[in-house]
């Protein structure tokens, strides 16, 4: 991880920005700390206030998403060897196979946000559009698209109607879907030269 020191300076007379969302979002790194120091200009009638981060460049959170991503395909691959009805039937294979699903699919969503904001492209306002836009800039194909539009829907399912999950729908995904996620990280790593 490429940690780095950055200091921002601001003649704010409130520090209600520098704490808000549309601060941090302007950012073009990922604070990972921060530290306030505010300094008084008496003669001006100016608060300057001073943040200094340590933060992850962009490219090191694709990194870190990229590695999570592999990680939780890893330990899936554990659980391939078990039958739908085993999965469903045992209670902690099926956490842990809903956990780590659901892990994969937001760490490649998050992969997908981060690069389209390393990129500079317009943002997404949901989640599956982040995947509409890096198709839209040829990062992947229209297919890969939509399977990982689909992918992220599935997502939203296991995260929040957990009470109603289709069995034959997680066994699909952890048998014949992982393979989507790992194409899609192969054409992230490609468009940044990380392989």
């Amino acid at each position: 991880m490429s940690k780095n020191t950055f200091v921002f300076f601001s003649t704010l007379r409130l520090s209600s920005f520098a704490q808000s969302k549309n601060f941090r979002s302007s950012l073009p790194f990922v604070p990972l700390c921060g530290t306030r120091v505010r300094d008084e200009d008496e003669e001006e009638g100016i608060t300057l206030f001073a943040y200094r981060f340590e933060y992850m460049t962009n490219l090191s959170v694709i990194e870190n998403k990229i590695t999570s991503v592999k990680k939780y395909l890893g330990i899936l691959q554990n659980f391939k060897k078990y039958s739908r009805k085993q999965i469903e039937d045992d209670l902690n294979i099926r956490g842990a196979v809903e956990r780590y699903l659901y892990l994969a699919a937001q760490a490649a969503i998050d992969t997908a946000e981060a690069f389209i904001s390393l990129k500079n492209l317009r943002k997404p306002t949901t989640i599956k559009e982040g995947f509409e836009i890096l198709e839209e800039e040829k990062i992947i194909s229209i297919e890969l698209r939509e399977r990982m539009v689909k992918l992220a829907g599935f997502r939203n399912f296991i995260a929040h109607d957990y009470e109603k999950i289709n069995y034959d729908i997680v066994y699909d995904v952890l048998q014949n879907k992982l393979q989507d996620i790992e194409k899609f990280l192969s054409q992230i790593e490609k468009k940044l030269n990380l392989r």
